[in-house]
């Protein structure tokens, strides 16, 4: 006779260790068009995948597995390419912020003030409050 009770334990506890949930995956990365918004959309639904699933609460390297495996094949090259070391690619926040320091556009202050300094007002062109029903307008 085989012993099946202790086989039994041994499917019940692989069972346990195994991930499932109806919760649906978060949608890729999209990496063209408006990549903030994109990056920003991503890491909520990223966010609210792991408190509904409860990723949130297990190892390291199964959120982290779980991460690259649905930020889709774009992100994943991007990921990929960032200067991270072996430390930092094993942290997940530190790894979900060098994809947000990518993803934002670093802000060239001189350029900003140059567009802004290109600026001129027509003549027929009032200079109105930020409310205009706040103050009447003289005419």
């Amino acid at each position: 006779m085989t012993d099946t009770s202790g086989e039994q334990q041994t499917v019940a506890q692989a069972t346990t260790l195994h991930f499932t949930s109806t919760f649906p995956v978060p949608s890729p990365m999209v990496c063209q068009g408006d990549k903030v918004a994109n990056c920003e959309f991503f890491k909520q639904q990223w966010e609210d995948y792991e408190v509904a699933t409860g990723l949130e609460k297990r190892d390291a390297k199964i959120r982290l597995a779980t991460l690259r495996s649905v930020m889709g094949k774009e992100c994943m090259q991007i990921f990929m390419n960032l200067k991270l070391t072996v430390e930092e690619r094993k942290d997940i926040e530190i790894c979900i912020g060098a994809l947000e320091a990518h993803f934002k556009p670093k802000r060239n202050v001189i350029y900003e003030r140059y567009k802004f300094n290109l600026c001129s007002q027509n003549a027929e062109e009032l200079v109105l409050p930020a409310n205009p029903e706040s103050t009447p307008v003289q005419q």
